[in-house]
């Protein structure tokens, strides 16, 4: 593993696993979706996770034995265990199960007793291998999924710390001239040089008219004086994410864009108030939208307010206008308001933070405009 971090989440996710599967009077847990064992183990892997007594099983293909046993060698309590539909002779010291997934769902829960079963994010085969053989834990996992502990807090703080050091060090160097690509490259290294174990998604870099589509691609468009420029980020650190957008803003930019840039920051820095224990997810994402409406941009102001982050960028809660989600001390969210006017320009701002019994604590510390 990585670091003591990492150890201590992953022990901290088996032994609130294992207490749901206590509550509950089950014989076990099982998780099938790539997703969820993401979130179990911070590691992207096709597996099944069995969780009983305690304890886990996780069963893998042969390719990703070394690789998953090695991630989990320092938590006792994991075992790691290859499976394999092929005929072909693995190590000889690699504990192995012939056969596939369906073969090692129909063995597990097999065993007398009651299992719960993670439904979530799975496809239809999988969902028909399933379908009928245990309790369905996917809200119960979700909630879990969705609180986070001290230990994940610290690993997204630091996520959004090296993204938050890659972009303070390339945006001190744009120019006009450059091109979206170029910069996105430059994102993408200062990223890696300060310590990110890949990126939370593509990163956009999107000029003018091009930031006018929130999940733009970064192309050949140079970068003009006269552009708002959306930069959207995100580092990977012990398999935890951070999410982050910032502004950079020619010289000559027109004042149609300031007071769109100005409008989208004081919707930012209103929902970010309204953040708290207990608050409902739809009334944040409403404080903002009232903010945009009421400057004349609520039109352009077409996606929800945040979601959740954690192993992956987008995570529950969400917070939009039909969201039933309520905020908890302990989630970690985003709020990034935007204005989309299709064909001149486009402008976002997103924090990254922490729910706390106070409030907000927001994690992306770079300057959230930048003029170039």
């Amino acid at each position: 593993m990585e670091s003591g971090i990492a150890v201590r989440i992953l022990e901290e996710k088996l032994s609130r696993v294992s207490a749901l599967v206590e509550e509950l009077s089950l014989k076990g847990l099982l998780i099938a979706s790539e997703s969820m064992n993401r979130w179990f183990l911070g590691k992207g892997v096709s597996a099944i996770t069995v969780i009983s007594d305690r304890k886990a099983r996780v069963y893998v293909p042969v390719l990703e034995y070394t690789r998953i046993r090695d991630h989990a060698s320092r938590v006792k309590d994991i075992e790691v265990i290859a499976y394999q539909r092929y005929p072909v002779e693995p190590p000889e010291d690699m504990p192995l199960i012939r056969g596939g997934v369906e073969e090692i769902i129909k063995k597990e829960l097999g065993a007398k007793g009651a299992f719960g079963c993670d439904y979530s994010y799975l496809g239809k085969r999988l969902l028909e291998i399933l379908s009928g053989r245990c309790v369905d834990l996917s809200e119960d996992l979700s909630r879990i999924r969705a609180l986070k502990t001290k230990s994940e807090i610290e690993a997204i703080s630091r996520s959004a710390e090296i993204a938050s050091k890659a972009f303070t060090e390339v945006t001190g160097s744009v120019r006009e001239g450059m091109s979206e690509r170029e910069l996105a490259g430059m994102l993408d290294r200062a990223l890696r040089i300060h310590g990110s174990d890949g990126y939370a998604f593509p990163t956009i870099v999107a000029s003018g008219p091009n930031a006018s589509y929130p999940h733009a691609e970064p192309g050949d468009r140079r970068i003009s004086s006269r552009d708002v420029v959306v930069i959207d980020m995100g580092a990977v650190y012990t398999g935890y994410v951070s999410d982050m957008t910032r502004m950079l803003v020619g010289s000559s930019v027109g004042s149609e864009e300031l007071r769109a840039l100005e409008a989208v920051e004081e919707a930012l820095n209103t929902a970010i108030e309204k953040v708290s224990p207990g608050v409902k997810a739809s009334e944040v994402d409403e404080a903002a939208r009232k903010v945009l409406e009421k400057k004349g941009y609520g039109r352009y102001f077409i996606h929800a307010l945040g979601h959740g982050v954690g192993v992956e960028v987008h995570e529950p809660p969400l917070l939009s206008r039909s969201s039933n989600d309520e905020l908890r001390e302990g989630y970690v969210v985003t709020i990034e308001p935007g204005v989309y006017i299709p064909g001149r320009f486009g402008i976002r701002l997103e924090e990254l933070l922490v729910v706390t019994s106070k409030g907000a604590e927001i994690l992306t510390k770079p300057s959230r405009i930048t003029r170039y």
